[in-house]
């Protein structure tokens, strides 16, 4: 349900991307709505034993939720949850993966966001879908999600074509320089072209399993390493959001393990 954004009480699905303790009951939570983007809001009393209002504070929940406007945050009133994703929940790779999109939406989205609406569709439907996927594809759903995220905010870099040469990724080539700043690949005698910016080297496999998430080819993705995969897009999402990706680490560990 859209509301307008002068209302002082409006209601709005959102999905809970983070949350903290204030005080010494209440808790301050990041939610993102299709309508208004990133809202600050506080559960006043949400962590006392009988507090009606826990449920709003759970992590990737979907709720439909009312709030009053305030000065510094905006405060719940009352929500009705419509998923919590317990199939997520009950799986430790894609709980992981999962609390990569929060932190990643949260990193690159803001108030009054221009593309909430679509970043908030993104979001409900890859939580969805990674519930549903089969173990095996997992990391392909959230690579999937990582590179789409990246297309929708104006941040998806050039991988198919050598930015210098125009040639597109060939077979041969065993790896290419990429640039954060420049936004693209080059091939390795291109490099020259880059100085003075931060680039590392990524693997034609890598690209071409990147590539294959745009197009929906999950047997070309399956076929690459799936920790280089994110090793490469936590590089490129750390120079975005300037800081580390705390989620990548845990992900890290459990496709180690796998």
């Amino acid at each position: 349900m859209q509301t307008q954004t002068a209302a002082k009480t409006y209601t709005t699905r959102t999905i809970c991307l983070k949350t903290y303790d204030y005080g010494e009951a209440d808790k301050i939570l990041h939610l993102y709505s299709p309508h208004l983007g990133r809202i600050s809001a506080m559960a006043k009393g949400a962590r006392r034993a009988n507090s009606k209002l826990s449920g709003a504070c759970e992590l990737l929940a979907l709720t439909q939720m009312q709030l009053t406007r305030g000065r510094n945050f905006d405060v719940v009133n009352q929500y009705q949850s419509m998923n919590s994703f317990i199939g997520i929940r009950s799986d430790i790779l894609k709980l992981a993966f999962a609390n990569l999109y929060a932190e990643l939406v949260h990193g690159l989205t803001t108030e009054e966001d221009e593309d909430s609406e679509g970043v908030f569709g993104l979001l409900e439907t890859s939580l969805r879908q990674l519930e549903e996927t089969p173990e095996a594809l997992t990391s392909y759903q959230a690579t999937a999600f990582q590179v789409s995220l990246l297309s929708i905010t104006g941040f998806m870099p050039m991988l198919s074509h050598c930015q210098v040469s125009d040639e597109p990724v060939r077979d041969e080539v065993p790896y290419y320089a990429f640039s954060a700043e420049h936004g693209g690949i080059v091939l390795p005698e291109h490099r020259q072209h880059i100085t003075g910016a931060s680039w590392v080297n990524v693997s034609t496999p890598t690209l071409q399993a990147l590539l294959a998430c745009v197009e929906g080819d999950t047997a070309v993705f399956l076929q690459a390493d799936a920790l280089k995969v994110q090793k490469f897009l936590a590089w490129y999402y750390q120079r975005l959001l300037e800081k580390p990706v705390k989620a990548c680490n845990f992900v890290y560990q459990l496709l180690e393990t796998a």
